[in-house]
């Protein structure tokens, strides 16, 4: 297993550079972004005029983030509270820098299916918005 840093390193730093180079240079190029976590890290490292750029691939809609979650649930990170918290840090930086939410709730996991996200996604997702704008008022609008 690797660390976060030395996947991010090793891997998806390369991928976010030549993908933004795609998309800024060829207009049918389209791309989806799920885990924020990488996403920001890679961000914060650009140039304005590059994530001006970036911005404007966004707003084409030819990028799109699918969960929006900071990182994306596993077996590790099954409670309701958890999954709220993580998708709600995700969201509050893709709003905050792209002034978007996403329109995907769920994105297809590699290491398989988490039936903690499935039951709760069914079961839970009133709850979620619900919990989610409190929060979200309470945090920008503390009084």
């Amino acid at each position: 297993l690797k660390t976060f840093d030395q996947y991010y390193h090793e891997q998806v730093k390369t991928i976010f550079n030549t993908v933004s180079h795609e998309l800024i240079n060829q207009k049918d190029k389209t791309f989806a972004i799920s885990e924020i976590v990488f996403f920001e890290r890679w961000w914060r490292h650009q140039n304005e005029e590059k994530k001006e750029k970036f911005r404007e691939v966004v707003k084409e809609g030819r990028v799109e983030f699918v969960g929006g979650g900071w990182t994306m649930n596993d077996e590790a990170c099954t409670y309701y509270e958890d999954i709220i918290d993580q998708i709600q840090l995700g969201h509050e930086f893709i709003q905050k820098e792209f002034n978007i939410k996403p329109k995907v709730a769920w994105q297809l996991d590699p290491f398989g299916k988490k039936n903690k996200k499935k039951t709760f996604l069914k079961s839970r997702i009133a709850a979620l918005k619900i919990v989610y704008c409190f929060k979200w008022a309470l945090h920008r609008f503390s009084w």
